[in-house]
């Protein structure tokens, strides 16, 4: 038997951050929306929104949840829009963070060795062994600065969640360098 709810967008949007949708459904199914009554077909899943929404807090919890989600989107979006090195424009996204550490962790082997690195503006050089170090210790240090500033959202989150909010977030990834 449908149960109803009567809520608000945001509050729906906010029920929605706790009680996720299937893990393989592409979307939720038998709930709908009027943009005021809240309806679920399936007393399962009434139950799941029954549950949560018993917790007088489930609002903070939701907020919580959805600015966690927020940090982590903005962490990697900060770690892996590349750096600048001694002047030279370094990608950090995934795969090119291993083949930072790749080439760094050879010319450590091979001081002697010249590498042809192609740069993140699609231009190459020629660089040493001591400059691959140098970007593979950077890129290191860049990667580690934005896991560290997505755990301190999340420390500022677990709280005092009212301090944080997407401008908050976005002002601590932009001063990373």
């Amino acid at each position: 038997m449908a149960k109803t709810f009567s809520l608000s967008v945001a509050d729906v949007e906010t029920l929605m951050a706790l009680v996720p949708a299937p893990v393989r459904a592409s979307r939720r199914q038998g709930f709908s929306y009027d943009g005021k009554t809240l309806t679920i077909q399936d007393d399962a899943e009434a139950a799941r929104v029954l549950t949560v929404m018993a917790d007088p807090r489930w609002r903070d919890r939701a907020l919580v949840t959805q600015l966690k989600g927020y940090a982590s989107y903005a962490r990697y979006r900060k770690e892996t829009a590349g750096i600048t090195v001694n002047g030279i424009p370094i990608a950090t996204d995934r795969d090119a963070q291993i083949r930072a550490m790749a080439a760094q962790m050879m010319a450590i082997a091979d001081p002697t060795m010249v590498f042809h690195w192609k740069k993140a503006d699609g231009s190459f050089a020629q660089l040493t062994a001591d400059q691959v170090i140098a970007i593979g210790k950077a890129v290191v240090l860049h990667v580690q600065a934005c896991f560290g500033t997505e755990a301190s959202i999340s420390a500022a989150l677990s709280a005092n969640p009212a301090l944080m909010t997407h401008a908050r977030i976005d002002a601590m990834f932009a001063a990373i360098h």
